[in-house]
């Protein structure tokens, strides 16, 4: 668990946990803590985590709500096995809890992305990879592009 919120084992371990948690915090995988330090005993090992706020929109310069880029995530990684395209195509769980974001926008904004030739920061064959191949930081300005078509 504490693997996934730091992603420390690379494409593996990478998923919405860490991503989401990317988005607001910078965490710290500390030491490990015996079983022997809690009553009764747990059958796993624990490991404390460090975590910082930090707000990775405003340090990238991209002004986008935190919500529509955890929405993206979720949605992508629900299907972890398929790529980002078919995911993009299907909307995103409660959407309307963003503001200013429904299904039929989603839809409509989406369908424009996936046809936008690049986006600056984002690898050329974003839309070709599955979710976890995708750094937080690439999430963040897809996102951005989303909520730019949306505005436009």
């Amino acid at each position: 668990f504490t693997s996934r919120m730091g992603m420390e084992f690379g494409l593996a371990s990478r998923g919405p946990l860490g991503i989401n948690l990317a988005i607001n915090w910078v965490s710290t995988l500390d030491r490990t803590v015996s079983a022997g330090s809690f009553t009764p005993h747990p059958r796993v090992r624990s490991r404390l985590v460090h975590l910082v706020p930090f707000d990775l929109m405003a340090d990238m310069g991209v002004e986008v709500d935190s919500r529509l880029v955890k929405r993206m995530v979720d949605h992508a990684f629900l299907e972890r096995r398929k790529k980002v395209r078919n995911r993009m195509k299907g909307t995103p769980r409660k959407i309307e809890r963003v503001p200013g974001w429904t299904k039929q926008e989603w839809r409509r904004c989406a369908k424009e992305l996936l046809a936008v030739e690049s986006i600056e920061g984002v690898g050329s064959d974003w839309s070709e990879v599955r979710p976890e191949e995708l750094e937080v930081e690439e999430w963040v300005l897809l996102a951005g592009e989303l909520e730019r078509i949306r505005q436009n």
